[in-house]
């Protein structure tokens, strides 16, 4: 017999605030018996917003012919005896702890009765005394979008059908959408499918801890497995060959295939081996994996500054898709059975419960990043029917040099794509993060056989400074203009690798003081220091100082006789001073001959 009814019934009462019970939310009746049976509809309420009410339900949830599409709330002990149920997309079951008994869903019973789940929605576990526990003859199928979430720290799924309870499966389209699984649970055995389309090579990562090559020979199909290690080796050949845990493999099928890989489900933290070594274009490289049968978050990996730029890189097929949490082509969050590549820093990735999450449960870029930017910028550059982008943004802790820490190198593709990308010092990166403006960054491009007109276009402006002036400066053309006032530039390249032509000049518009900083702008292109009076009148003094102080130019100027002022000093940042007789503009330029 139950004890507290008074007490439990205040929690679950209390608990109406939190689930925000909706129409058609199901929920277990409060019993003094030891255990209610899901079939009986008697020991089932149904909410009615309406009148704020719970009145005994007509069928279980999902009988009757119907799916479950609601919320299913269980703070009982609930037996399903021979029951096939699906929980539709949008549809969970919640197995909540709301008092000092024990809220458990068994799935079957003993191998009497068999009991089948079909999750397309989502399961959920809270922590505490909660329990999915699935029985000798009775499977949990999580499939392609469905989730499985064990909210605990101890792991509250039991699975007692071993490798044939938990069945994780994908879709078997272009999309490749899988179930996710998320839990602590250690030694929990199960199955993952996986379909991999044919044609093309895929980074692939295995979930399970007992995963042969032989898992990827399906029915005689010729496929082609090989591993990384600072180049590609040779195709393994011996199919009873293990797999690593937490490496990334690539993986070609001649014909679109699922996959299966059984064993203990990746559940407990795991370490990505990163290592330096290598020669050339190779050089620190490395292919790893996401090792859980569930997301994994970039963003949440403690470690992550352990590789360069702290970003990693997925292969789409021509080209690599980089993300390092704050910005890139790649989604931050990794889906699981997927290989990336990252380059080695300062050592491993450490991943664990805490970096888990579910793909697609809108951790989209920028949803979990704990870092402070500004200026982001994503250029886009396009050719002939072919797209490219690289990033820029700006960060209090980077410099304007290369920041092995924040700068990600980039990594090319096929030579048939053309690809745009730029300079932090004399390191081509994919995402360029500078410390503060003036900063002067050249875009540079691998453009294939043919050539062709290139349009560039800022694109995903974020956080942008109300101070920020972005110019386009095209060396060959002469062309320099106000990017983000005219934001497509269109010039016309031969093949090969276009460098030292194209550049983005960062500069502050606005001064300090009295003067009308809206209509009078000092920055910098090169050598060349310019005022932009818009018109205003005035008449005054131009002096230049170097960062010790110096003076390196002084004169008289005004509207009227004002000209750029081409500066013979090296390289470096200076501080220029217009004067007049009440007030006064200081700006910092950036001075490059």
């Amino acid at each position: 017999m139950k004890k507290y009814y008074l007490l439990i019934l205040t929690l679950f009462l209390a608990q109406g605030a939190l689930f925000a019970y909706e129409d058609g939310d199901y929920r277990t009746i409060e019993t003094s018996d030891s255990y209610i049976f899901w079939g009986n509809s008697d020991n089932w309420e149904v909410y009615d917003s309406a009148g704020d009410t719970w009145t005994t339900a007509t069928d279980a949830p999902g009988k009757g012919g119907s799916d479950i599409t609601t919320d299913v709330y269980i703070t009982e002990l609930v037996i399903m005896l021979n029951e096939e149920i699906t929980v539709a997309a949008g549809g969970r079951i919640i197995i909540s702890d709301i008092g000092d008994d024990n809220y458990f869903l068994y799935l079957g019973y003993n191998d009497d009765y068999t009991s089948t789940l079909y999750v397309y929605g989502e399961i959920v576990i809270e922590s505490g005394d909660t329990q999915l526990n699935i029985q000798e003859t009775s499977k949990v199928y999580i499939k392609a979008g469905g989730k499985v979430t064990d909210q605990s720290t101890e792991g509250n799924i039991v699975n007692g059908n071993t490798t044939g309870g938990i069945i994780i499966q994908s879709s078997s389209s272009a999309g490749q959408e899988s179930g996710s699984l998320i839990t602590p649970t250690t030694s929990l055995t199960g199955v993952y499918y996986q379909y991999i389309s044919a044609g093309q090579w895929h980074l692939i990562s295995i979930p399970v801890d007992n995963s042969t090559v032989n898992d990827f020979w399906i029915n005689s199909n010729d496929a082609y497995m090989r591993a990384y290690d600072f180049g590609w080796g040779n195709y393994i050949t011996d199919i009873n060959a293990s797999l690593t845990v937490g490496k990334g493999y690539e993986v070609w099928e001649t014909v679109g295939t699922t996959v299966s890989t059984s064993g203990n489900f990746n559940t407990d933290s795991q370490t990505l081996t990163v290592t330096s070594g290598g020669s050339g274009d190779d050089t620190g490289w490395n292919s790893v994996g996401n090792p859980f049968p569930c997301g994994l978050d970039w963003n949440k990996i403690g470690n992550n500054d352990n590789v360069e730029g702290s970003t990693f890189y997925l292969w789409n097929g021509t080209a690599w898709d980089s993300s390092d949490g704050t910005t890139g082509d790649a989604n931050p969050i990794i889906p699981p059975f997927q290989g990336f590549f990252v380059k080695y820093l300062s050592g491993d990735l450490t991943v664990n419960d805490g970096d888990k999450v579910h793909p697609g449960s809108g951790n989209d870029l920028n949803k979990s990043v704990s870092v402070t930017y500004t200026n982001h910028i994503n250029l886009e550059a396009s050719l002939n029917g072919q797209k490219s982008n690289t990033f820029c943004y700006q960060r209090d802790e980077a410099t304007n040099g290369n920041d092995m820490e924040f700068d990600a190198p980039m990594l090319f593709g096929n030579s048939s794509i053309m690809e745009v990308y730029t300079f932090a010092g004399d390191k081509k990166t994919d995402i360029n993060v500078y410390g503060e403006y003036p900063y002067v960054m050249e875009v540079a491009f691998k453009v294939p056989d043919g050539g062709g007109d290139i349009t560039l276009t800022p694109t995903d402006l974020r956080n942008l400074d109300s101070k920020l002036l972005v110019y386009l400066e095209d060396k060959e053309t002469g062309d320099y203009f106000n990017f983000l006032e005219n934001p497509t530039y269109t010039f016309s390249v031969s093949e090969g690798d276009i460098t030292d032509r194209i550049r983005l000049i960062f500069n502050n518009n606005v001064g300090i003081d009295d003067l009308d900083n809206e209509n009078i702008k000092i920055y910098s292109n090169r050598n060349a220091i310019y005022i932009d009076c818009s018109n205003q009148q005035f008449n005054g003094e131009l002096k230049v100082y170097n960062l010790l102080g110096q003076a390196v130019y002084s004169a008289e100027t005004s509207n009227n006789l004002y000209h750029p002022l081409y500066l013979n000093q090296p390289s470096g940042y200076y501080l220029v001073e217009l004067i007049t007789e009440k007030e006064s503009i200081t700006q910092k330029v950036f001075i490059q001959q």
